[in-house]
């Protein structure tokens, strides 16, 4: 059991033993803060109870840090949702769009520039455990740079929990069925082991933690088959099995219909086995807390908690992620540590703030090239920060579904094809009153507009009718320039 001090002494106010970002005075290493940065996999914001799935979880650094409420992917799927959780980079600028060869391109581009290699240059041993970029897990010989500590997870099944392999440090391990090999757990293991190797140390450290839960088909450990989410419903959402008429032809020409019984099943399935999945992550990250107070060390770092992208179970029809909707793209974000406030935050926040996040509170000077905000103002809960009034979200089809323009789209809707899960390329404008969203490359273009302070489940495309499109005229122009700035922003640019 995690002890009521622990979880009170992840709150510590600038002025004590450490050093806050934005002192006027530089912290030595032995003072500066450590980092566990905890990235889950296909969790949203918007439909799934995660905290009640992890309590521990939730009072460690929810209930004392600052939780976003409007925290948002750049591209909802997990290669290129990774590759700018590492850099701050927006997909334009990594050049990683979708999981298909985002891993070479990451390889031969932007690993030089993630938060490994450049808080290991200023002095942080570094460790990174868990699912790196998609491709990854079939060929894993490879070490990226950046990484004193490497344990990356591989093989066919390493999405099961089970039967899986791990490049630690570049020499293979096999994990078989037994249930100590669970993958959480043994991450669990990997990651305390590395916080009790730090604790003699002067050196600050980055711990780095990026489960598979609760991505299907991972389940339950085996000690929490029998939980209390066995038989819970996927909760209601007012656009499940949505009528699509008002949407654009990728959507309502390719999957319009409601879900059958057998997906309605299997989203059941994905959703109970998801949620039983995170007792695990809650056990991993109230362990790795214990020890960091038995090693003197808890109220030096900082906690981080979010998602790679979120999934939607049903709404607008749809079966899964990629697509710009708040199901795929609003995710968690809790941060909790020496001088973050206790609150609730409605900023519109973004993965790529969260690598200039670590870079200021570790007391790193501006990094040029990162196109996101720190967000160490608003977890001090400084008054009148000025923010951003827009984010980017953004989505290229893979290679080998080149389904980029409004003439592939139609196309395969003319045919009676399929589009097997896969969304044609688009680029979004998020504001925290409106999402706008321009489909396919090329010139031809089908829109959306959402005044998502009146419709928050994006019932209603002000774009798909005459009359709200003429009343909307200025507000979709305003946005379509927004989002030329922001598609081709790079740096200081983007903010």
């Amino acid at each position: 059991m995690v002890r009521l001090r622990v979880v009170l002494a992840l709150v510590v106010l600038c002025g004590a033993t450490v050093s806050c970002a934005g002192s006027n005075e530089p912290a030595s290493d032995a003072h500066k803060l450590n980092f566990v940065f905890v990235v889950v996999d296909d969790l949203d914001l918007t439909s799934t109870p995660y905290w009640d799935a992890m309590p521990k979880t939730k009072a460690l650094i929810a209930d004392r840090g600052s939780t976003f409420r409007n925290m948002f992917a750049t591209d909802p799927v997990c290669c290129p949702a990774r590759a700018t959780l590492l850099t701050g980079m927006y997909p334009h600028n990594t050049e990683v769009f979708n999981s298909q060869g985002g891993l070479e391109k990451f390889r031969t581009g932007k690993s030089k520039s993630s938060i490994g290699v450049r808080l290991r240059k200023a002095g942080y041993t570094t460790a990174f455990m868990g699912k790196y970029l998609n491709g990854y897990e079939l060929d894993p010989s490879y070490v990226p740079p950046g990484w004193d500590e490497w344990f990356g997870l591989a093989g066919k099944k390493f999405l099961s929990g089970y039967d899986y392999d791990a490049n630690h440090n570049g020499r293979m391990e096999h994990f078989g069925d037994r249930s100590r090999d669970y993958q959480t757990d043994v991450l669990r293991q990997r990651a305390t082991e590395f916080v009790d190797e730090q604790a003699d140390s002067d050196k600050p450290f980055l711990l780095t933690l990026f489960p598979t839960a609760p991505h299907s088909p991972i389940e339950p450990a085996r000690r929490h088959r029998d939980n209390k989410f066995a038989d819970d419903p996927i909760p209601d959402r007012k656009n499940f099995n949505e009528d699509l008429s008002d949407k654009p032809l990728w959507l309502r020409g390719i999957y319009s219909g409601p879900l059958t019984a057998k997906e309605k099943a299997a989203s059941l399935k994905r959703y109970r086995n998801g949620l039983g999945a995170l007792m695990a992550v809650d056990d991993m990250v109230a362990s790795i807390a214990s020890r960091l107070e038995a090693d003197d060390a808890l109220d030096n770092t900082v906690f981080i908690f979010t998602s790679d992208n979120g999934y939607s179970f049903g709404s607008h029809q749809w079966r899964g992620k990629l697509a710009p909707y708040d199901e795929t793209t609003r995710v968690p974000l809790a941060i909790a540590g020496p001088g973050v406030r206790e609150q609730n935050q409605d900023h519109l926040v973004a993965q790529i703030d969260l690598a200039p996040t670590l870079y200021d509170l570790a007391g790193l000077p501006d990094q040029p090239d990162v196109d996101g905000v720190s967000l160490a103002p608003l977890l001090r809960g400084e008054k009148d920060v000025r923010w951003r009034p827009s984010i980017l979200i953004e989505y290229k089809a893979t290679p080998a579904f080149p389904f980029h323009t409004l003439a592939d789209v139609q196309r395969t809707v003319f045919r009676g094809g399929s589009g097997g899960g896969v969304v044609p390329d688009y680029r979004s404008v998020r504001t925290p009153k409106w999402q706008y969203i321009e489909w396919y490359a090329g010139d031809q273009h089908e829109y959306e507009l959402y005044d998502m302070t009146k419709d928050p489940f994006q019932l209603t495309n002000l774009r798909a009718n005459l009359a709200t499109a003429a009343e909307h005229a200025d507000v979709a122009a305003e946005l379509q320039d927004r989002l030329e700035d922001l598609a081709a922003c790079s740096g200081a640019d983007c903010r």
